[in-house]
């Protein structure tokens, strides 16, 4: 972003709230729960979902 600001315009924009690393499997997994948590039609059987594959993962 640096490079690309010394020979053009540079746009930023000021966010508050949670952003995630999609560019990792990780971080694409987690904005994707993350969404569907927010969304009272997805909310209820994602989390019952998630608990039937935490309860069958063995702990580390």
């Amino acid at each position: 972003m640096l490079k690309l600001a010394k020979h053009q315009k540079f746009y930023g924009f000021r966010f508050t709230g949670r952003t995630f690393d999609c560019g990792s499997g990780e971080g694409f997994i987690t904005a994707n729960v993350a969404f569907a948590m927010s969304h009272e039609e997805l909310a209820k059987d994602l989390r019952a979902e998630l608990k039937l594959i935490l309860d069958e993962v063995q702990p580390e």
